[in-house]
């Protein structure tokens, strides 16, 4: 177990995950500053995610030419100017760029930790390092929604909470130029994994993609739903979301301790089949049942850790089409969640989510049918 590995892929991951779900909760109040419509103000995600996809495939040359530690000081340099170019933004236009400019660092971070992590852990324990890896990404996203409610009280405007990045940034190109491992035996060997991917391994995108998709789904539009559907203030409705990233880091945390090889199939299984209960409770009436569609927390970090043990020799190169082919997906997403609710209403577009979680249980099955339950628990 290598520790710079993991300290670093926890730091960049929390930091990540601020941004992320930062942009959900102000996503009503940029609309409305802007007097941008949902299916236009959507596209400040949809940017974000199709940079995302270019960023995943420029990463690994990246790293080749500049190594993982000069690779976190660039990251660290962009996050810091990101900040900075924040109160600038006036129109759509320079929305779309500093939403790129976020999907961006979203997606090179986020590639960037698991790839450290995955590295820096022993493969028996992998799927509990990589639960308390992701308990970083609950972390950061309970702070976002909760930082964004207690600054929006006091009077800030979504550009100056946005604009709060920078100096943290700044602080990891800091200490990534001065602490982070030299790695000049690692840069080759990185790059020379093949990018190659089987037609079978698709599944396992696919898998990904949707219970992504259908996560993001819940969360990113959950202050909007409750806003337009349930007439809940944007701050009331900030601490719903704060309240899934909760219950999001706790299921993860648990798992860090309390997860044995036996048990992995229940959990990635009881994740997403607990979600769909409490998201139905909540399109209900139940409120409170929001929060608890938290519980899906483990299942990205159980079934990347499952499928890195079951193509070790590719874990680097699928770790990063798995990582694009969700941004992917999540661009696609996010533009027909935009135009269907500006078309049918926010209330019936929320309910997409169904269709995610259920796609994401079709593929599990066909990727535990192909890998098998032995290699899950192995």
């Amino acid at each position: 177990m290598k520790r710079n590995y993991l300290v670093f892929g926890f730091v960049i991951l929390l930091l990540s995950a601020f941004i992320d779900s930062a942009r959900g909760p102000l996503l009503p109040i940029i609309s409305q500053s802007l007097s941008l419509p949902y299916g236009r103000c959507s596209w400040f995600l949809v940017a974000g995610n199709f940079a995302a996809v270019a960023v995943n495939f420029l990463l690994f040359p990246l790293l080749h030419f500049f190594g993982q530690k000069h690779t976190l000081t660039l990251i660290g340099i962009f996050g810091v100017l990101s900040g900075l170019l924040v109160p600038w933004v006036s129109g759509f236009a320079s929305l779309m760029a500093i939403g790129a400019a976020f999907g961006s660092l979203i997606a090179m971070m986020g590639s960037m930790c698991n790839l450290l992590v995955i590295r820096g852990s022993d493969p028996k324990s992998r799927s509990n390092t990589l639960c308390g890896l992701h308990v970083m990404y609950g972390v950061g996203a309970l702070t976002a929604p909760t930082v964004a409610s207690i600054l929006l009280q006091n009077g800030w405007g979504w550009r100056a909470i946005f604009a709060t990045i920078a100096p943290f940034f700044l602080l990891l190109t800091i200490s990534s130029a001065k602490w982070f491992p030299k790695d000049s035996a690692i840069r080759a060997s990185t790059f020379r994994q093949s990018l190659a991917i089987a037609p079978k391994q698709i599944l396992f995108l696919l898998a990904f993609s949707t219970y992504v998709a259908g996560e993001i789904t819940i969360s990113m539009w959950m202050t909007t739903y409750l806003l337009e559907a349930q007439h809940v203030p944007v701050v009331q409705g900030a601490t719903y979301v704060a309240g899934f990233f909760l219950v999001m880091a706790l299921s993860r945390a648990g798992c860090i301790w309390v997860l044995k090889a036996h048990h992995e199939i229940v959990v990635v299984w009881g994740a997403l089949i607990l979600t769909v209960v409490f998201f139905l409770l909540g399109l209900l009436g139940h409120l409170w049942a929001f929060p608890l569609c938290g519980i899906l927390g483990p299942f990205f970090p159980v079934f990347l850790a499952w499928t890195s043990r079951l193509y070790p020799e590719q874990s680097r190169s699928l770790t990063l089409w798995i990582l694009t082919s969700v941004q992917l997906t999540l661009a696609l997403a996010n533009i027909l969640i935009g135009k269907l609710t500006d078309q049918f209403g926010v209330a019936p577009t929320y309910r997409l989510a169904f269709v995610w979680l259920g796609a994401a249980m079709l593929f599990l099955a066909l990727c535990l049918r192909l890998g098998g339950k032995k290699e899950l628990a192995s």
